[in-house]
């Protein structure tokens, strides 16, 4: 998860009793606001790249972003006035580390807790009937491990119907004369991609 620490300059112990406490040899005014920042932070894969989002900390004007590739060091990428940010210059197949950092009136947080993607492009899907069923086919996503299927029927809500470690997903549980529609998700370990186009096809 995604939080911040308010660290103030004070240095006396009785200080630190009664505003805060301490947080690496330092006092945070706001400890509160280090628990609570990350319960709603949250990395999600889009088409247009890895969108953060995060608890709003109240009286932030600005939030900085930082990132690190892998196990590397953060380096700050942007920053936003709300509790959002869309990383577009994430590369696909590589795993990245951030961290956000806020104002609040003249206070600088230090650089909260860390979390965790892989950034995984949107899979570009296509459909054809066969006598044997409806074969959906897809590039490969770098650093996907596998595939995740749904299929909705008319009217029905999308389903995930199954999995694959291949380009290919074949339907044999079809219906002669239904038409169906899917899209895929690409994943690696518990990190996923945005849904594919969604594609449909009727059964032979």
């Amino acid at each position: 998860m995604l939080f911040v620490v308010f660290e103030a300059t004070f240095c006396a112990n009785v200080i630190a009793k009664i505003c805060g406490v301490w947080y690496n040899g330092r006092i945070s005014r706001f400890p509160q606001i280090g628990r609570n920042f990350g319960k709603r932070s949250k990395l999600t894969n889009y088409t247009s790249g890895i969108k953060a989002t995060w608890g709003e900390v109240t009286g932030a004007t600005i939030y900085y972003v930082w990132r690190a590739e892998g196990d590397g060091e953060f380096v700050k990428i942007g920053s936003s006035r709300t509790a959002s940010y869309v990383d577009k210059t994430a590369v696909a197949g590589k795993t990245y580390r951030y961290a956000i950092k806020a104002r609040v009136s003249d206070t600088y947080s230090a650089l909260g807790a860390e979390a965790k993607t892989v950034r995984l492009e949107t899979p570009a899907v296509t459909i054809k009937a066969y006598a044997s069923g409806l074969k959906l086919t897809w590039a490969e996503v770098p650093g996907a491990t596998l595939y995740n299927v749904y299929r909705a029927s008319p009217g029905g809500a999308y389903e995930k119907i199954g999995t694959s470690r291949t380009l290919a997903y074949v339907d044999r549980t079809v219906e002669s004369g239904t038409k169906y529609s899917y899209y895929v998700a690409a994943q690696v370990s518990k990190f996923v991609s945005a849904h594919s186009n969604t594609v449909t096809e009727t059964a032979k």
